[in-house]
C-alpha cells in the first residue's frame, strides 16, 4: 500500500502545476507567449505525514501559487475512524515541504474531512466533510481557512452550513472558492427528489459567509446528482449533475451554468450536454471545471472508445451571448475500455489536464494523466503529453 501519492492520474490539479513549472501561460484572450510545452516533467512526489492504510490520501488534491492541499477523508487522526484530514504543503522555490495539517474542529468517525477541496484567491482554503453529522446527520459541511500572514499559518474562519440542512445530504460533496464566492455541492439534497442533489452559493460580507443562493434547476428530479461537482470562475459557476436524464437517455448527465450580474441572483444561464457522443449512463459531469469563458466536463463512464473508456468536452461561451457550444471532444490517444477517462478534469488558461483513474499502461489500474493544449493559430486543441508516475504501481 502507498502512503504517498505521485503528481498524476486522479491528482490533476497537481500534475497541472508541477508537471508544467515551466510552461508558460497565457490569458485565454492573448494568444499564449512563446512556451516550452514539450518541457513535462515529474517535478516531486509528496508524501502522507502521518501515513496509515486506507487514508485515501490523494483523493482530492487542489492548488494555487505556491501552496497545496491534499484531502486524506479516510485518514484515521484525534477525530476517529474516516474522520478525515488534509494537509497543506508550500513551495520554497526548489520543493514542496508539509506546512499544516487541518482536522475538523467539530469533527467525529466517517465525517469524510478532506472529501473536497479548494483553494481561491486571497488564499482561501475550504474543505468539504461531507458527511458530518452538525446538524444532522450526514448532512454534511464545509470549513473555511484563511491564511493569517501574522502566525503564517492557516486559520479557520468558519464552518459553514446551509440554511435547509437535511439527513444524508452530503452538503461539500464537492466545493470550489474563488475570492468573496463559494460554490457548494450537497448531491444527496432531496428538495426536488431522492438524492435529486443541490448547490449553493455563499458570499463574504467582510465578516462572515453568508449563504445567498441555492441553485436547484426545474429539471432535476429523483437520482440525478445534481452537484456531484462543481466549478466557479469570476461570476460564472457550474455544477455538474451526472444523473441527470436528458436527450441523450437515462442518466446520461447534464452540467448547468450559472451567472450573476449583481453578485446576489445567480440565474441559470445554459445546460450542457454531450452533443457529439451523449448516450445513456455517461456520467456527464462526473466533474467540471470552469476558466473564463471555457469549461471543461467529465464523462468517465462514456463507450465511444470502448466499454466505461471515458471521454471530456470543452465548451466555450458564444462571445457576447449567454449561450455554449461545444468545441471539442478530448479522448486520450490511447484509450481502452475501463479507462474511465475523465474521472477528474482541471483548466488553466491555454491548457487542459484530464485523469484516466484505471489506465493500465503503467500497471494494472495505474492510472494516468493527459494534458491536452489549445494553439490560438489553428484555433484547436490537442493532445501534448501523457503523465504517469515513476513509482505507479498496481491499482495506484
Amino acid at each position: 500500500m502507498h502512503t504517498s501519492k505521485t503528481l498524476f492520474g486522479l491528482l490533476t490539479a497537481l500534475v497541472f502545476v508541477f508537471g508544467m513549472q515551466n510552461i508558460a501561460f497565457a490569458k485565454p484572450s492573448s494568444p499564449p507567449p512563446p512556451s516550452r510545452t514539450n518541457i513535462l516533467y515529474e517535478y516531486e512526489e509528496i508524501y502522507d505525514p502521518n501515513p496509515n492504510q486506507n487514508d485515501e490520501f490523494g483523493t482530492r488534491v487542489a492548488i494555487l501559487g505556491n501552496y497545496a492541499v491534499v484531502g486524506a477523508p479516510a485518514s484515521l487522526d484525534s477525530n476517529g475512524v474516516n474522520a478525515g484530514t488534509a494537509y497543506i504543503y508550500r513551495f520554497d522555490g526548489i520543493s514542496w515541504n508539509f506546512m499544516q495539517q487541518l482536522e475538523g474542529t467539530n469533527g467525529q468517525s466517517w465525517d469524510k474531512f478532506g472529501g473536497s477541496v479548494s483553494i481561491g484567491g486571497d488564499t482561501i482554503i475550504t474543505i468539504g466533510a461531507y458527511a458530518d453529522d452538525v446538524g444532522a446527520t450526514n448532512a454534511g459541511s464545509v470549513y473555511v481557512y484563511r491564511h493569517d500572514y501574522v502566525s503564517d499559518s492557516f486559520l479557520l474562519e468558519q464552518n459553514i452550513i446551509s440554511n435547509d440542512q437535511g439527513i444524508s445530504d452530503y452538503f461539500g460533496r464537492s466545493v470550489s472558492n474563488i475570492h468573496n464566492y463559494i460554490v457548494v455541492g450537497a448531491d444527496a439534497d432531496d428538495e426536488a427528489g431522492l438524492d435529486a442533489g443541490a448547490a449553493y452559493i455563499f458570499e463574504f460580507d467582510g465578516t462572515s459567509w453568508n449563504q445567498i443562493e441555492k441553485l436547484l434547476p426545474a429539471n432535476v428530479t429523483d437520482h440525478d446528482r445534481f452537484g456531484s461537482s462543481v466549478g466557479i470562475s469570476g461570476t460564472t459557476a457550474i455544477v455538474g449533475s451526472m444523473q441527470n436524464d436528458n436527450v441523450n437517455g437515462t442518466d446520461a448527465g447534464t452540467a448547468y451554468i450559472f451567472s450573476t450580474s449583481n453578485g446576489t441572483a445567480w440565474p441559470l444561464e445554459a445546460q450542457l450536454f454531450a452533443v457529439t457522443h451523449g448516450s445513456a449512463n455517461d456520467n456527464f459531469g462526473v466533474s467540471v471545471a470552469i476558466k473564463y469563458n471555457t469549461v471543461i466536463v467529465g464523462a468517465n463512464e462514456d463507450t465511444t472508445n470502448g466499454t466505461l473508456a471515458g471521454i471530456a468536452y470543452i465548451f466555450d461561451r458564444v462571445p457576447g451571448t449567454a449561450s455554449w457550444s461545444e468545441t471539442v471532444v478530448l479522448s486520450p490517444s490511447d484509450g481502452n475500455g475501463w479507462d474511465q477517462f475523465g474521472l477528474c478534469v482541471s483548466i488553466e488558461a491555454n491548457q487542459a489536464v484530464v485523469g484516466s483513474q484505471y489506465e493500465g499502461g503503467n500497471g494494472y489500474q495505474a492510472g494516468a494523466g493527459y494534458v491536452y493544449s489549445y494553439d490560438y493559430t489553428t484555433s484547436t486543441w490537442s493532445e501534448q503529453a501523457k503523465l504517469i508516475a515513476s513509482e505507479a504501481d498496481n491499482s495506484d
